[in-house]
C-alpha cells in the first residue's frame, strides 16, 4: 500500500481522466467519429474535450514549470519530427478513425463489458508487440557474411590481390 502511495498523483489524474472520458462521452464510439466526420452531421464535443485538456495542461504547465520537484514530462523528449513519428501518427489517426477508440477511451470502455473494446485493445496489443518485434529484427547488426574471397584474404601470407 506504502508504494501503491508513491503514485497518489498518477492515480487520481488517470482516475479524473477516465470519468471525464465516462462524462463527456468519450468512450462512445459514435461520439467520436460523429466529430471525424465533418459531413451534415458533425459533432464538435470532441473539440471542447481537446480544448478543455489543452488549456487544463497549459495552466498545470505554467504553475509548476519552475518547481524542482515536480517531474516535467516535456523535457528530454525528442522533438524532432521524423518518418517514425509520421508513419506512427498516421497508423494511429487510421486506428482511431476507423473504430472510433483511441487507446484511453478504448480502455475505459473495457469497463462496460461489450466486445468491440477487448477486440481493439487485443489488436493493440498485437500491434504493439509486433512493432517491438520487427524494430528489434531490422535494427539488429548485420553480420559479415562469410565469402570464399573474405576467407581468401585471411589466409593470404603473400598478399595477393584478387
Amino acid at each position: 500500500m506504502n508504494k501503491l502511495m508513491n503514485y497518489k498523483w498518477e492515480i487520481l489524474s488517470a482516475f479524473l481522466f477516465g470519468v471525464g472520458l465516462d462524462i463527456s462521452q468519450m468512450t462512445d464510439t459514435q461520439k467520436v467519429i460523429g466529430f471525424l466526420d465533418i459531413s451534415e452531421n458533425w459533432d464538435p464535443a470532441l473539440a471542447f474535450v481537446m480544448l478543455s485538456a489543452v488549456i487544463v495542461h497549459s495552466l498545470t504547465y505554467y504553475i509548476f514549470r519552475k518547481n524542482p520537484n515536480v517531474k516535467s514530462i516535456v523535457d528530454g523528449q525528442k522533438r524532432k519530427i521524423d518518418k517514425k513519428l509520421i508513419f506512427g501518427s498516421f497508423l494511429f489517426g487510421v486506428g482511431w478513425g476507423t473504430t472510433g477508440f483511441c487507446p484511453g477511451p478504448g480502455l475505459a470502455s473495457l469497463l462496460r463489458f461489450e466486445k468491440e473494446p477487448y477486440i481493439m485493445v487485443f489488436a493493440m496489443i498485437i500491434g504493439m508487440y509486433a512493432y517491438k518485434y520487427v524494430t528489434s529484427y531490422l535494427n539488429k547488426p548485420i553480420t559479415e557474411k562469410k565469402t570464399k574471397m573474405s576467407g581468401l584474404h585471411k589466409h593470404n601470407p603473400l598478399n595477393l590481390k584478387y
